[in-house]
């Protein structure tokens, strides 16, 4: 059974993408073998981590745009499958997301990564996971009482991203969305645990912009939707597609503008905080080793482009009776009035935006502002009005 939805070997620069998403989990409470499990037993079924994994594939199968370096290969890993393409409709059966078919489209995913200078590499997983000592990342078998190493179903990311900076491509991108929560002393969980996806080396690092995106704090846990994506994904695409691009662009200013992985994370950081089902687990993070100027991962054209707006006021007692409205073009674009909850993001197009905050017991404020991606706060500064 493949794992490849999209398999192009041309030899020229490209994007290499390994996408995983776990729902089922047949040792862990409510699964079919889950008589066997002998660690983690709290851990249940999930639901959300297919279809999101699934939102993300589809985003790059059909949308995801770099002239520089276009989508050449795309691994889909699922459980349960199959993978279900977003604008057709189509089935197409995809390996199941356990540890050896894992191991195995890894190291397909690491050898056309290192094939090509200039190649960008892009590493998805959804589904369970924990932090004690390390990153740790569950597939569809872990748990299995059978398996003389138990742990060895387990993915330990940390040595996995380490190893990976041995490896001769300079753009890469992790997107983590599962638990970083601390199992504590439940089955006597080893410090070092699970096992690298790559084996360690002891060659030099290479330079690289090795860039980490997690779903969760450190000790939390991260926030699915019930049998949909998740925000934290759904974040993501948005803010790649539309959100994400940076300050600067080709020299040719009628030229795409470019998100990197900096952008990308400000960007990230900015949505989520203004989006979030629950502001106390849902944040955005990275461990990178940016060695070299950060990578395009992602081309649009300036067009497309948005433009995320925090909106601020001065004093903060303003907020409480502000009307607030964006207009582009004549065009009312996003509009806030005291019964929205605070804290408010406008998402507007770039460029010029008519602004005018209206109050009833302060002074009205109107002006115009330059709005570039891929953030751009916008302060209300007023005082009371003169009796």
């Amino acid at each position: 059974m493949p794992t490849f939805l999209i398999e192009d070997r041309t030899p020229s620069p490209g994007t290499h993408a390994l996408v995983i998403g776990v729902n089922h989990y047949r040792h862990l409470t409510g699964g079919s073998d889950a008589h066997k499990a002998s660690v983690l037993k709290r851990l249940e079924q999930l639901d959300s981590p297919v279809p999101s994994a699934l939102h993300f594939a589809n985003w790059l199968k059909h949308d995801y745009v770099n002239t520089d370096a276009p989508l050449r290969s795309l691994q889909v890993l699922l459980s349960p499958g199959p993978f279900v393409d977003a604008k057709t409709g189509v089935e197409e059966e995809v390996q199941k997301a356990e540890m050896k078919e894992i191991l195995a489209a890894f190291r397909e995913w690491e050898k056309l990564c290192a094939g090509v200078k200039g190649n960008v590499a892009i590493f998805y997983f959804c589904g369970h996971g924990f932090e004690k000592g390390s990153q740790c990342l569950l597939p569809e078998d872990f748990g299995n009482d059978s398996t003389a190493e138990e742990w060895l179903t387990c993915i330990n990311f940390n040595l996995t991203f380490e190893a990976m900076a041995r490896v001769p491509v300079e753009a890469q991108c992790y997107f983590i969305d599962a638990c970083r929560d601390d199992p504590g002393k439940e089955a006597n969980v080893p410090s070092q645990i699970g096992q690298s996806l790559k084996k360690t080396s002891f060659a030099p690092a290479i330079p690289r912009d090795g860039a980490v995106y997690l779903a969760a704090r450190p000790g939390r846990t991260a926030t699915g939707i019930a049998s949909g994506v998740s925000p934290f994904t759904h974040a993501l695409v948005e803010c790649l597609g539309r959100y994400g691009a940076g300050t600067t662009h080709r020299e040719d200013d009628d030229g795409p503008w470019w998100v990197t992985t900096d952008s990308l994370r400000s960007s990230l950081l900015t949505y989520l905080a203004h989006h979030a089902v629950n502001d106390d687990i849902i944040y955005s993070s990275g461990m990178s080793k940016c060695d070299v100027q950060p990578r395009q991962i992602h081309l649009q054209d300036r067009a497309d482009c948005g433009v995320l707006c925090p909106v601020r006021f001065h004093p903060e007692a303003a907020a409480g009776e502000a009307e607030v409205e964006f207009r582009q073009n004549g065009q009312p674009l996003a509009a806030f009035e005291p019964t929205v909850p605070l804290p408010w993001c406008a998402h507007v197009g770039m460029g010029d935006c008519d602004l005018q905050a209206h109050f009833t017991s302060y002074a009205d404020v109107s002006r115009k502002q330059t709005m570039l991606p891929p953030v751009q706060q916008v302060r209300f500064t007023t005082q009371p009005r003169v009796p």
